[in-house]
């Protein structure tokens, strides 16, 4: 099972003039696939930005590379395996317990993102589409506790982008933050209700003269727990988390939402990312 979240949006690639940013809420469904048979990954995507209709992109089992951010993806660093695709066009970044510094020992879930960066054949932009997911084996309705509560916690990944508004000055930039952090999920199984709270910071990169300070956000949202699902409404947005593993051990998810960029509250985010943890 994946549960997955998308950011889309044009960019020049000389400097910050960033346009038609727009998300994608979280969904579930059969996203990334494992073939055992050759140990090779597969991606579903679904309401392309670069390809409008629905893609398979492959990741064969030797297609491990160095990641590379001059090369239209952005590396969340030594924890996370990654892939190029067969054509080469696309990257996928796996989290990969057994490489982080300080792993939480998934066993039944991870979570990553992949993505692409094209040119736009009208306008020499640069065109790119972001997904982030939280993959694995979801517990079953039987398996999750009618009683008690839960807490969980781990690391997350996303990226946030900014709007250049076409009213503000010429020289008012859009901004790119790579993002990192860490989620908390609360889980209330007697009344069915959850909590969720994220936090993450924000680093800005292919800036046209020198990038802004690091930014730090956050959100917290009360949502709903059915099945071994919770939900939350955000601002702009929305966030969906699974429970993972037999007897929920773990949780995954994917989020979307806006806020004010805290360098310039002139300057609206539109904020995706994916997270996995455990108890």
């Amino acid at each position: 099972m994946t549960i997955a979240a998308a950011l889309q949006y044009l960019y020049d690639t000389n400097g910050q003039n960033i346009r038609n940013t727009k998300s994608i809420a979280p969904a579930d469904g059969t996203l990334l696939r494992y073939a055992a048979s050759d140990g090779s990954y597969t991606y579903r995507i679904e309401n392309g930005f670069i390809i409008a209709q629905s893609e398979d992109v492959a990741f064969a089992a030797n297609s491990t590379a160095a990641c590379d951010e001059n090369n239209s993806v952005t590396c969340y660093g030594a924890a996370f395996t990654f892939q190029r695709s067969n054509a080469a066009t696309w990257g996928l970044h796996r989290f990969t317990p057994s490489q982080a510094a300080n792993p939480p020992s998934l066993r039944y879930l991870t979570f990553g993102s992949v993505d692409r960066a094209a040119a736009d054949r009208f306008t020499g932009r640069q065109q790119y589409d972001a997904r982030y997911f939280a993959y694995g084996f979801p517990t079953a309705v039987a398996g999750v506790p009618s009683g008690g509560s839960a807490s969980y916690s781990g690391p997350l990944i996303g990226r946030a982008t900014g709007d250049s508004p076409a009213s503000f000055p010429r020289d008012f930039e859009g901004a790119q933050y790579k993002l990192t952090g860490t989620f908390i999920l609360e889980v209330n199984f007697g009344a069915n209700t959850a909590r969720l709270l994220v936090v993450f910071q924000g680093t800005q990169f292919d800036c046209r003269v020198t990038c802004g300070a690091p930014i730090t956000l956050q959100f917290e949202a009360q949502g709903n727990l059915s099945g071994g699902a919770a939900s939350f409404q955000l601002p702009g947005g929305s966030a969906g988390f699974l429970l993972g593993g037999p007897a929920a051990e773990e949780a995954g998810g994917s989020f979307v939402f806006s806020a004010n960029d805290p360098s310039d509250t002139r300057r609206a985010l539109t904020v995706a990312g994916s997270a996995a943890g455990k108890r």
